[in-house]
Parts: structure tokens; C-alpha cells; sequence
């Protein structure tokens, strides 16, 4: 996930973001930002999260 993290920063964007079905604890302890919950396209429960790139 570092090396996604730095070529996003490299490429001019501000944050990263990601969708997890079960793996949100995981996420939160590493720091990422909890933004919803909501259904995927084939309705299964989704988290969104996102983390900032910029130092």
C-alpha cells in the first residue's frame, strides 16, 4: 500500500481512497480515515476509507 500511496502523491493527487468488505479494523489501525458504509453494485456491504498523500 506505501508504494500506491507514493506514486499517488507522485502523480499530483492529495489523498487515496479504498473500499473494504472485511478488512475495515485493519485499515483504521494503520491510520485510514473511515468515511461510510454503503452497498456495492452487487449489493454487499462496503466501508469506504481514505488517506492523505501529502507530508
Amino acid at each position: 500500500m506505501k508504494r500506491v500511496q507514493e506514486v499517488v502523491k507522485r502523480i499530483g493527487f492529495e489523498k487515496v481512497y479504498l473500499r473494504t468488505e472485511h478488512t475495515s479494523h485493519y485499515y483504521r489501525k494503520l491510520g485510514w480515515e473511515y468515511i461510510y458504509k454503503t452497498n456495492d453494485e452487487k449489493g454487499r456491504e462496503i466501508e469506504i476509507f481514505s488517506k492523505s498523500v501529502v507530508n
